[in-house]
């Protein structure tokens, strides 16, 4: 009944609620106990959710991903787990612009900030064109998630079993 996204923040609204605002040591650890399935969703979101307002965001929440263990490789991950190769592609362009913008400069990714893109008309052309077509691919993201929600229901919802007897 719910929405794609809908779909998917419901999904990952308890786990979300559970490590917001803890020690990365405490959001590892609820990442380990997650299925494949609900690690995939929630790596996906992390990018996906912060991502999403603005090409400025995109570029940070990007280049702060690249810069903490784990991140990048498990966003990655989710993307192939979920077959999403468009976004892929797109995350992957970032990865290059971020190198070349950032990197090959001797900047370290922890420096990136809005002010990159007041400063480099180019790449802020590129990061424009990333985030249209990030946005582009949202509609058809956000439903290639809710199918695979819907089609392995039991991977993130757990069916209580019905009562024998209603009296109570």
């Amino acid at each position: 009944m719910l929405g794609d996204d809908e779909l998917r923040q419901a999904c990952m609204g308890p786990i979300v609620e559970q490590i917001r605002g803890k020690s990365p040591a405490v959001k590892s650890q609820a990442l380990a106990e997650l299925n494949p399935s609900q690690q995939a969703l929630f790596m996906y979101g992390v990018w996906f959710d912060h991502a999403k307002q603005s090409p400025m965001e995109l570029y940070c929440w990007t280049a702060q991903m690249l810069s903490q263990p784990g991140y990048w490789e498990g966003v990655t991950k989710a993307l192939k787990y979920f077959e999403n190769e468009a976004m892929s592609v797109i995350l992957e362009e970032l990865r290059v612009l971020l190198d070349i913008h950032v990197l090959q400069k001797g900047r370290d990714l922890s420096e990136v900030t809005f002010k990159d893109l007041e400063q480099q008309e180019d790449l802020n052309e590129q990061v424009q064109e990333c985030y249209r077509s990030f946005q582009a691919e949202v509609p058809c993201s956000m439903h290639r998630l809710a199918q695979y929600i819907r089609a392995n229901a039991e991977d993130f919802i757990t069916f209580l079993p019905e009562a024998e007897n209603r009296n109570d």
